[in-house]
């Protein structure tokens, strides 16, 4: 669904919890703000401590329309007009309406009528097909300065402690990139987040629609930013590949592993060890950086279609799923890559 950019190699860690978010509404498309708290190292491990987060508030849509000849199975897609050119940035096409509501690909070309995308568009589409056009989040347009103000260790040419994180993962690769805080008074021409490694500027790195990062911290102290957009409303699709994916939850509120669907959408566990695909996991880290595991439980076993913690086998369909946070899906490397799709947000009047 989504070419990626190379990344390179880090540890595979897990999540923390802990956003909070207050809306605004307006008659047509609710807006609003999330603050999102990355763990403070409290035990002063020398790896750090990790959060997963995730951009769920979105950026305004730069176009939005029905096309007028049928886009089923093509890569370009017509409009009447009004298509906005010049675009900078990565922006997407998704799908906001019918059967495959949630799907999006990468937009390549725009003229004033058309959109060219990555990946060919699903069949069985129609002209009363609705589309959103939008620009994807960025690490400079997602995190600000007020993450930096709240207390990052930065790289500035003065600063001797390790410098805080933001990781980067490419499932497609298997692979991850760090970003650093880099200030002018360390040689980069302008703030911003670079590449640990070949110093390259990511401060325009996107982050695709449901993706995680991590924001590794070494401080004692928890660090906090506030992001503000749309509240997405639309059904959200996401490619889960063999082996680890960082997957962020669309929601801008919390939820929980029941609402978001993962007994129906995640490779189930049935308790044959020579079922094929073996069950995915969803790992979810804790503030205190202890991992708890859940699989899809298939109704064979006799507790019915839900998520079980793995150890316990308690039922897993209450536990909470923080608005803008992650976690990670961890699925055989034997197993096929599919797609699943979360649920809609429902918007209170």
């Amino acid at each position: 669904m989504k070419p990626k950019s190379i990344k390179s190699l880090l540890a595979l860690a897990l999540l923390a919890p802990g956003a909070l978010f207050a809306q605004t509404t307006a008659k047509t498309t609710p807006v609003g703000y999330i603050t999102h708290t990355a763990v403070g190292n409290v035990a002063a491990n020398p790896s750090g401590a990790d959060t997963y987060l995730t951009p769920s508030l979105i950026p305004s849509a730069s176009f939005a329309a029905a096309p007028v000849v049928d886009p089923s199975g093509l890569s370009v897609v017509t409009f009447s007009g009004s298509v906005p050119t010049g675009l900078t940035g990565v922006h997407v096409l998704e799908i906001t309406s019918g059967t495959s509501e949630g799907f999006w690909t990468e937009v390549t070309a725009t003229t004033a009528t058309t959109v060219t995308v990555a990946s060919p568009l699903p069949a069985a589409l129609d002209t009363s097909t609705k589309f959103v056009l939008r620009k994807l989040p960025t690490l400079g347009s997602w995190v600000g300065a007020s993450l930096v103000a709240s207390g990052l260790s930065v790289v500035d040419g003065v600063n001797a402690s390790p410098p805080d994180e933001i990781q980067l993962f490419n499932p497609l690769t298997q692979s991850a990139q760090t970003a650093v805080y880099v200030t002018t008074g360390a040689g980069v021409p302008t703030d911003g987040w670079y590449d640990f490694v070949t110093q390259a500027d990511l401060t325009n790195e996107p982050i695709y629609p449901g993706e995680s990062v991590v924001i590794k911290r070494y401080g004692a102290t928890a660090i906090s930013f506030v992001a503000s957009g749309e509240v997405k409303t639309t059904k959200t699709q996401v490619d889960i590949r063999p082996n680890f994916n960082w997957v962020g939850s669309p929601y801008s509120v919390d939820s929980t592993l029941g609402a978001m669907s993962f007994a129906a959408i995640l490779n189930k566990e049935d308790g044959d060890a020579n079922t094929t695909p073996e069950a995915d996991f969803l790992d979810i880290l804790a503030a205190d950086q202890s991992t708890a595991s859940y699989v899809a439980l298939d109704p064979v076993l006799g507790a019915g279609n839900i998520m079980a913690n793995f150890v316990t086998q308690n039922d897993g369909s209450a536990i909470p799923i923080a608005g803008g946070t992650g976690f990670i899906i961890n699925r055989s490397s034997a197993a096929s890559a599919s797609t699943i799709t979360f649920p809609a947000q429902v918007i209170g009047n």
